[in-house]
């Protein structure tokens, strides 16, 4: 991979597939996207499973919005289809190893979001089964998940992921010597991603929801960004090579 410009595929090419399933992970290697971001829970039984929300209700249609993930084991969750609002498609919860296993001898970058404390070391310890430390950045919108990684294993990479950086938000990222800083993509403009760059930062932004801000985040300068549509960006920076 040879571009200065890094497209995550969000939870897989979550536009036309459920998000965070081998199904969207597959779309996202098929468009060319050059890496995947995914979010790591843990269910009733303590398995490590790929999944965004506390809830289920979204991607399985179960009404009661009080039942949380971690209120079922993994063998409970497997009996639920997972389905797309914008597709017929369904597919099933997957581990986090089962992911590790099928894309991590790929050509890919991975960002792997920590959705819950207590789960670094194992997570950890597979991205290390895998030998995926140089492939990999670990990120969390809770500060002290990516202060434990690098207090686990400093060689890793982490990404703090903010809606907006300020000199205080630099400075912390800098004492745990984080590599990466994630603002939310309708916040950044040039002169912002001059800044963090100068800070010493890489700058990989998230929440691109459309192709305004898709464009924005490229033309602006930022490293690389999560985007559903991973197709839509990719045809993008071939009509505009930076």
């Amino acid at each position: 991979m040879n571009r200065d410009f890094t497209v995550f595929a969000h939870r897989g090419a979550s536009s036309y597939a459920p998000g965070n399933t081998m199904l969207a992970f597959y779309l996202g290697v098929w468009m060319r996207a050059d890496g995947i971001e995914t979010d790591v829970r843990r269910t009733k039984d303590g398995k490590l499973v790929l999944f965004h929300d506390t809830t289920i209700q979204k991607l399985t249609g179960i009404e009661d919005e009080t039942r949380l993930l971690r209120d079922y084991t993994y063998a409970e969750l497997c009996d639920m289809p997972f389905h797309s609002r914008k597709s017929d498609q369904i597919d099933r919860i997957p581990l986090f190893e089962d992911f590790l296993d099928k894309f991590g001898w790929r050509d890919l970058h991975f960002a792997i979001e920590l959705k819950e404390d207590e789960t670094e070391a194992e997570v950890l310890a597979l991205l290390e089964k895998y030998d995926l430390r140089k492939k990999t950045t670990v990120t969390s919108f809770t500060f002290d998940r990516i202060a434990e990684i690098k207090r686990l294993r400093p060689d890793y990479r982490v990404g703090w992921l903010r809606q907006d950086l300020g000199e205080e938000e630099l400075a912390a990222a800098r004492s745990i010597g984080a590599e990466q800083v994630c603002p939310r993509a309708c916040n950044v403009t040039a002169e912002k991603i001059r800044a963090w760059h100068d800070a010493g930062f890489e700058v990989r932004t998230w929440g691109v929801l459309d192709e305004a801000l898709m464009r924005l985040v490229y033309d602006c300068g930022a490293d690389g960004t999560t985007v559903n549509f991973p197709d839509r960006l990719l045809a993008y920076m071939k009509e505009n090579p930076r």
